[in-house]
């Protein structure tokens, strides 16, 4: 007996539906982005550079990241990311570049929607090489706590599409700080 996903109608209604959510989540992120007010009764990030770590939640195979962050005004930001990691086995390097827009804001709480993208190559155990591109939408929080007003904790969860080795859509959980100067 033949697998059912073995025809080909199948095969291509799978790869269409597929494509078809990558679209609508792409979609959904971006009019998010662009058509979210903010509010001005917060803490005012406004011309400060932060520089800190972000990490991957366990098991993502990318390496801690240096991150930079640049507020360009009350509403938004953006900035760089770079992680190595040479463990024999496992090899990454990641490259990028990111953005983000406050959604809500309030005094020691930011909560943002992010895009962020850049190259990325990796080895995984027992294979070759692969480097390809990285494009992500992220959900997140960043909290400044009382009587450390310089200090930014991050945390944020969302979708990546990665295309090292094939294309793969995968969810993310990112955590972190930045120091503001």
């Amino acid at each position: 007996m033949e697998n059912s996903l073995s025809t080909p109608l199948l095969k291509s209604r799978v790869k269409s539906r597929h494509s078809i959510f990558r679209i609508v989540i792409g979609a959904l992120m971006v009019l998010i982005t662009l058509g979210t007010p903010f509010y001005a009764n917060a803490r005012n990030l406004s011309g400060r550079l932060g520089a800190g770590a972000t990490h991957v939640g366990p098991g993502e195979g990318t390496a801690p990241l240096f991150s930079i962050l640049y507020h360009q005004g009350i509403s938004s930001s953006f900035g760089g990311l770079f992680g190595i990691d040479t463990q024999t086995s496992t090899n990454t390097l990641m490259m990028g570049a990111q953005y983000k827009r406050n959604l809500f804001i309030e005094e020691q709480l930011n909560f943002y929607v992010g895009m962020s993208g850049g190259l990325l190559t990796k080895t995984p155990p027992g294979a070759t090489s692969a480097s390809g591109y990285l494009l992500e939408a992220v959900l997140g929080s960043e909290a400044f706590l009382t009587g450390l007003p310089n200090l930014g904790i991050h945390v944020a969860s969302g979708f990546r599409l990665e295309s090292p080795g094939g294309a793969r859509l995968k969810t993310v959980f990112y955590c972190g700080m930045h120091y503001y100067f």
